[in-house]
């Protein structure tokens, strides 16, 4: 049935409908032996595998006599392999065939009717807005024996009498435009439905995209779309023309073909990412951490002491250590055991006050701060550690293919799969969410605050260690002071990427982009020549700005 040729008119839903059924049942019939038969003897297995009732030798014996009725279905869902094949072939051309040209034509109608239903809106609209500015003239005549306050008052009855109706005006023109719009996308639910149905309860890649798609076209939202999206966009199309204009600004060709500057902001990124996603767990947990900065100084000391190629030029204690008779690759994995044993020791000191006296990161962080601030400049006598080892630094920090690609986006890259991991398919990570949704409620239900506080602490300090480790190599050298700002910008990386200061509320894909937004932002800027403290106004005037759409969602939701 061509799209050209369809009529609704004359159009059978029920018969189409009847047909597919008769697929079903045949493809149910076919597998109910084979496919049908193996998924429910596997749930059978799963089932007495945690019945604690029975003994474990009649689990085995039981279990293994399922297993053998398996092996026999196998061979018939082979038996019939080719003959599925093509009665699912036949029923999905037939479902292509009858019900794509029925979805195009309602997906036609659904416009004529959504611009009825605006029409049709924009006069009750009009009316309802002439009927009462007559009926407001009128009434603003005093009434006989009224006072001034009692007018005011009927006039403001009216106001909210009218205001209450175009309200429901619109609430009733919003229903209908979605329930317009849900008739049609249901009809591609039910084909979604059959398709599992044809390939047994799974959607092929392909089919699962369409399917995807579908669904965010319907869920799609503009307004919501530019209040969630608008300022990443709006740094998105600020790098784009930076990059061009570079060349007229006699800065050089920015977008070069080997995409140098592109990975080089990546390069400079993949440390700041650690820092981020670290702090954004306390964020999710309405916190934040102002000893981010000092974190990498302690990091960098730590780190650049060990890989020195020569005698320290920085004193411990006022001792001149010379690490140089340890082999190279001993010394990469003291520096970053040490620093992040380290990192994680003040990091769930600060973790412990928050966690057992309810005290605010903000002050607990900040005491950190300064603790490991004035230990660095105490014990390292305020000198540099001198450059590190230029054979070691490019054996962690260099770049592959061809000078270009950064060893340090691929520990990035393994830092974010395994966080995200940890927020997303762990019970810890559940448990994060609610603590920072809602505490009280997390606690009755059972969940330890306290632990999962210092958790969140703990794995923030075990990443900035490796961050202020990464960042130190990457630097060449380190000083107690070094990492000045490094917090701010950590805390605006997930503020930028939606991790809301309210709590409970943020994705790790939004620290990451946060961090490279800003890397970039940083890295563009002072390309282009600009002088840093008008990159200080452009980044703070980005923080404010990424902060008030976080309001504006939070008050929207309320």
């Amino acid at each position: 049935m061509s799209v050209e040729n369809f009529s609704l008119e004359t159009y059978d839903l029920k018969a189409v409908k009847h047909e597919i059924h008769i697929f079903q049942r045949k493809l149910a019939d076919l597998r109910k032996d084979g496919s049908t038969k193996i998924l429910n003897l596997e749930e059978e297995i799963g089932i007495i595998k945690e019945d604690k009732l029975v003994s474990s030798e009649e689990k085995k014996e039981r279990i293994s006599g399922l297993k053998e009725q398996i092996k026999g279905a196998r061979e018939v869902k082979n038996g019939y392999r080719e003959e599925e094949k093509t009665l699912v072939a036949e029923a999905k051309t037939y479902l292509h065939e009858n019900l794509d040209p029925y979805y195009a034509a309602k997906k036609e109608e659904a416009k004529r009717l959504k611009a009825e239903e605006n029409e049709k809106y924009k006069q009750e609209v009009g009316t309802c807005k002439e009927e009462f500015a007559k009926t407001f003239e009128e009434a603003k005549q005093p009434l006989e024996g009224e006072t001034s306050d009692q007018t005011k008052t009927r006039l403001n009855v009216l106001k909210r009498t009218h205001a209450s109706r175009l309200f429901e005006l619109k609430l009733n023109h919003k229903k209908k435009l979605s329930d317009i719009k849900t008739e049609v996308h249901e009809i591609y639910l039910d084909k979604v439905r059959y398709l599992n149905s044809f390939n047994d309860d799974k959607l092929l890649p392909n089919e699962k995209i369409a399917a995807n798609f579908e669904r965010y076209v319907y869920r799609f939202n503009i307004k919501d779309f530019l209040l969630k999206n608008g300022l990443y966009i709006v740094m998105l199309l600020f790098f784009v023309i930076c990059g061009l204009i570079a060349p007229s600004m006699g800065k050089g060709q920015f977008f070069d073909p080997q995409f140098k500057n592109i990975f080089e902001i990546l390069n400079q990124a993949s440390p700041r990412i650690f820092l981020a996603l670290g702090v954004a767990g306390l964020i999710l947990l309405a916190g934040t951490d102002l000893s981010i900065g000092r974190m990498v100084g302690l990091a960098s000391v730590i780190t650049c002491m060990f890989l020195v190629p020569r005698v320290n030029t920085m004193p411990i204690f006022g001792q001149y250590l010379d690490l140089t008779s340890i082999p190279g690759g001993l010394r990469i994995i003291m520096a970053l055991v040490v620093t992040v044993i380290f990192t994680t020791i003040f990091s769930s000191i600060a973790g412990f006050f928050s966690a057992k006296f309810k005290m605010h990161p903000f002050i607990s962080t900040m005491g950190t701060q300064l603790i490991i601030f004035g230990l660095t400049a105490v014990v390292t006598e305020q000198k540099n550690t001198g450059v590190i080892d230029l054979s070691l630094k490019n054996a962690i920090a260099g770049k592959l293919f061809d000078n270009t690609f950064p060893l340090l986006l691929i520990y990035a890259i393994i830092c974010i799969i395994i966080v995200s991991f940890i927020w997303n398919k762990t019970k810890f990570g559940k448990n994060m969410y609610a603590v920072g949704g809602n505490p009280e409620a997390a606690s009755v239900s059972g969940i330890s605050v306290f632990w999962v506080t210092m958790g969140v602490f703990i794995m923030a300090g075990v990443l900035y260690g490796f961050g202020g480790f990464f960042e130190a190599v990457r630097s060449g050298s380190g000083k107690f002071d070094y990492g000045t700002g490094f917090e701010t910008d950590a805390i605006a990386a997930c503020v930028v990427g939606g991790i809301s200061f309210s709590g409970g509320v943020g994705k790790i894909s939004g620290a990451v982009f946060g961090a490279i937004v800003f890397t970039a932002m940083t890295y563009v800027l002072t390309f282009l020549g600009i002088d840093p403290y008008y990159q200080f106004i452009l980044r703070g005037a980005v923080i404010i700005i990424a902060v008030t759409l976080d309001c504006l969602k939070y008050l929207k939701k309320k």
